[in-house]
């Protein structure tokens, strides 16, 4: 039925998130880490990490790579690691490490090529397509439908991020992906120096510049007389 506090022998309802996001979890076992985070080992869900105020952290099941989503008992040692005893095995998470596996498990995704966090998004540049998601939200990658193909390289300049594609090159900016340049192929976009409203860039035809005209990046000239495979 939820979460209560016992208070000198009172039960009163403790209101957290989970049950909105998660429904009703059959929780196991609990425990409270060293941070004072609660994690929870549920019967179907895997294990779900509340912090203090009873908002979800985060949760880590089998599509994340556990290998049940039972959890018979929790122990965390004096690294911080946290340990899962399964119905099946044991499971270790690293709640510290700064890297978090994400399983493709539908395929969508493709090969991965370059990456970048903007606008509180991190986009994934594949040879699908260019997807992101926002970093704070549990959800699903989603594609920009108008790149699709091949992407070589993600690029963050002057507060603006750019996109290296077998087409050309993409301006992006608030979740919108606009053409600014239909040289083929973008493999690095880089900075000139001493010129704020010039970059350059490097793609299958050699370099051409895109240039900033009333704080709007658009392609600028090829750079002539150089033969890109020599």
């Amino acid at each position: 039925d939820g979460f209560y506090l016992l208070n000198e022998g009172l039960l009163t309802p403790w209101n957290t998130t989970v049950t909105e996001q998660l429904g009703a979890p059959t929780i196991f076992n609990c425990i409270q880490l060293q941070n004072g985070d609660l994690a929870l080992g549920t019967v179907s869900q895997g294990l779900i990490v509340l912090d203090v105020q009873g908002k979800l952290k985060y949760q880590v099941d089998q599509s994340h790579g556990l290998n049940s989503n039972n959890i018979l008992t929790l122990f965390e040692d004096l690294a911080g690691n946290l340990w899962l005893g399964l119905f099946n095995g044991i499971n270790c998470i690293n709640p510290q490490s700064p890297f978090q596996s994400y399983y493709d498990t539908p395929g969508v995704l493709g090969t991965v090529y370059a990456a970048a966090v903007f606008q509180n998004h991190l986009y994934l540049g594949t040879n699908q397509g260019l997807f992101s998601k926002p970093i704070d939200q549990d959800v699903e990658f989603s594609i920009l439908d108008n790149i699709r193909g091949q992407v070589w390289s993600l690029t963050i300049l002057d507060n603006n991020l750019f996109c290296g594609h077998d087409v050309g090159t993409y301006w992006i900016n608030e979740g919108q992906a606009e053409q600014i340049s239909a040289q083929p192929g973008t493999w690095k976009i880089t900075t000139v120096p001493g010129r704020d409203d010039l970059l350059l860039q490097g793609h299958y035809q050699g370099f051409s510049f895109l240039k900033k005209t009333a704080g709007r990046w658009e392609f600028g000239h090829l750079v002539e007389n150089y033969d890109a495979f020599g």
